[in-house]
């Protein structure tokens, strides 16, 4: 039986982001709030280990979903004819006026900015990487255009990059393929990826799987909201790591909040002074 779940990685509060989760996504979903990349990869290799949904839907904080994606990467998920199935994006946002008002404060209006030239897509193979420690951008296949997947037939298209913006696979392969960082503690996406090409399990994408990525071109480190702890202590201590479980209720859906313990106070950054 297909029976899926959304894990969104939420290290920021983008209040934009979440809308459109809730108003897209009518299956089960957890939230793994305030983590670190590395740390966040061992909570959900463990979710998944210790639950049985047919199906784990990996979903990033900084992208807005639409339900003509979630459809459509849910719909062929169920066909269970494939291994991997994933939305793309646009690379960034970019913006002719800049990335800020005359006044020169931040523009947050997400509609004032326009899509990058560059998707997600990448048609050819992935590279052996030139070091061990993460993958320079030259070391990726060059990507299809944001304006060619627009055109292109409504019909499947194999890429190299599962992008975490919504990539679904079956729990065995998330088993089998269990995720993690470069050493650099990023790039899990690519790591993932890698992993899947070694193995021959192709990924899967469609032109109707878009997902609007809100990631600014020479953003402002400023421009999202982060968890800041209250008293302005780091958040992101090794030590204060302890698994926290909370239900509640998101739409008609259950919602499952997981998080360290001691962001319980956290607000977000504009609320909060540093």
């Amino acid at each position: 039986m297909f029976n899926p779940v959304l894990l969104n990685m939420q290290p920021r509060h983008i209040g934009v982001a979440l809308d459109s989760v809730k108003t897209s996504v009518s299956f089960p979903k957890v939230l793994f709030r305030g983590y670190t990349e590395p740390v966040v990869m061992e909570k959900i290799n463990k979710f998944i280990e210790d639950t049985d949904y047919s199906h784990y839907i990996i979903h990033g904080d900084d992208c807005i979903l639409t339900a003509q994606a979630v459809n459509t990467i849910v719909d062929y998920a169920k066909r269970n004819t494939l291994d991997v199935f994933t939305g793309w994006m646009n690379m960034c946002l970019e913006s002719l006026s800049g990335n800020t008002h005359k006044d020169g404060t931040l523009i947050t209006n997400w509609d004032q900015w326009v899509l990058g030239k560059e998707s997600t897509v990448c048609l050819d193979p992935l590279p052996p990487l030139r070091h061990w420690f993460k993958p320079e951008a030259f070391e990726y296949p060059p990507r299809e255009t944001v304006t060619s997947m627009f055109k292109r037939p409504k019909e499947l298209i194999q890429t190299s990059i599962a992008c975490f913006a919504f990539t679904c696979a079956s729990r065995e392969i998330f088993l089998e393929h269990p995720l993690k960082t470069y050493p650099n503690g990023k790039a899990s996406d690519h790591e993932f990826s890698v992993q899947l090409q070694k193995a021959g399990i192709p990924i899967w994408t469609h032109p109707d799987a878009f997902i609007k990525h809100l990631k600014r071109k020479q953003a402002l480190w400023a421009d999202y909201f982060w968890y800041t702890n209250v008293e302005g202590s780091n958040p992101w201590r090794k030590s204060d790591y302890t698994d926290v479980w909370t239900a509640n209720k998101w739409g008609h859906e259950p919602e499952t909040i997981f998080f360290p313990a001691d962001n319980k106070g956290w607000k977000r950054r504009e609320e909060y002074n540093v």
